[in-house]
C-alpha cells in the first residue's frame, strides 16, 4: 500500500506543480529604436568650361563682347540639407582676385571671370553676381528636397573682351570646388 501511496503523492505532487506554472502571467516591454541621419555633402564631378576660341581682333576686340561659356559640375548632400554653400578658389594662376588661364607654349594669360548661377535650377539662363575666390553661393534646403541624388550646378564663365593675348594651343586653369555645410 505504500508504494501506491507514494506514487499517488508524486502523482498530485506533479498536477499541483502542473496547475502553478499554467497560473502564470506573462509581460511585455517594448525597447526604443533611434537613429539620425548626417547631414552629408559631396561634391560627386567636377566641371569642365569649354570657351569657344577667343578672337581678339574681331568678336572680342575692345568695342566687340565677352566670351561668355557655361560649365557644370554634380554635388551630393542629404536630403534637407540647411546651410550649404559652394565656394571656388581663386585658381591655380590667379592674381588678386583676378583668375588667369595660362598658355604654357605662348607663356602668356587670358582673364576670365566665373559668376554665379542663379534661380531655383541654379543655371545660367541669367548669370548672377561674381563668384570670386572670397565669396560662396548658398544653396537653398529647397534644392536637396528629393533626396540624395547628385544635383547640377552651372558655372557662368566670362572672358572679358579687349584682351592682348597670345596664340596658343590651350589657355587652361584648374579651380577647386569646395562644398560647404
Amino acid at each position: 500500500m505504500r508504494s501506491i501511496a507514494s506514487k499517488l503523492g508524486t502523482a498530485l505532487a506533479l498536477v499541483l506543480l502542473a496547475g502553478a506554472a499554467g497560473a502564470a502571467t506573462d509581460t511585455s516591454q517594448s525597447i526604443t529604436v533611434n537613429a539620425s541621419v548626417k547631414q552629408s555633402c559631396i561634391a560627386a564631378t567636377g566641371a569642365t568650361i569649354n570657351f569657344s576660341a577667343y578672337d581678339p581682333v574681331g568678336t572680342n576686340a575692345s568695342t566687340g563682347t565677352d566670351l561668355s561659356g557655361t560649365g557644370t559640375f554634380t554635388v551630393q548632400c542629404s536630403k534637407g540639407s540647411p546651410t550649404v554653400t559652394i565656394g571656388l578658389g581663386p585658381g591655380n594662376n590667379a592674381v588678386a582676385t583676378q583668375r588667369f588661364m595660362k598658355d604654357t607654349t605662348a607663356n602668356d594669360t587670358l582673364a576670365y571671370n566665373l559668376l554665379k548661377p542663379t534661380g531655383a535650377s541654379l543655371d545660367c539662363t541669367t548669370p548672377g553676381s561674381a563668384w570670386d575666390n572670397t565669396s560662396t553661393l548658398a544653396v537653398p534646403t529647397a534644392f536637396w528636397s528629393t533626396g540624395t541624388a547628385a544635383k547640377t550646378i552651372s558655372v557662368c564663365g566670362v572672358v572679358p573682351k579687349g584682351q592682348n593675348s597670345s596664340v596658343g594651343t590651350a589657355y587652361t586653369d584648374s579651380v577647386l570646388i569646395t562644398v560647404n555645410f
